[in-house]
């Protein structure tokens, strides 16, 4: 009886729960064009790093939901599918990466 087995995979669905705190305020300027900021992230106790190319203006909506009801009120989520790496040793890709803002009842 086989215990083990391997399925190839193009990529994973991942989301990842962040602190409101925890964001650049300065990523992208409140007025004007917004861009397309890249957020990197670095997994705790290990060498992995996945960046996140963002939609300029979803950032700054998200920054507006967060200002306007305060870091401790909020539920921060940015979702994405994680692509390996360009280069070897590189880090990976978080594709389609977009934030998801959610209010915590009060």
């Amino acid at each position: 009886m086989t215990t083990k087995a391997t399925i190839h995979v193009p990529g994973l669905k991942v989301t990842v729960p962040l602190a409101a705190d925890a964001l650049p305020r300065d990523l992208v300027p409140m007025e004007g064009p917004a861009g397309e900021p890249t957020l990197e992230l670095v997994l705790d106790g290990g060498p992995l790093t996945a960046r996140a190319r963002l939609n300029g203006k979803n950032y700054r909506k998200m920054l507006k939901t967060i200002a306007e009801h305060g870091t401790g009120n909020v539920a921060v989520v940015l979702q994405g599918v994680l692509r390996p790496p360009a280069d070897q040793g590189g880090a990976f890709v978080l594709e389609g990466a977009g934030f998801q803002v959610n209010i915590k009842p009060g």
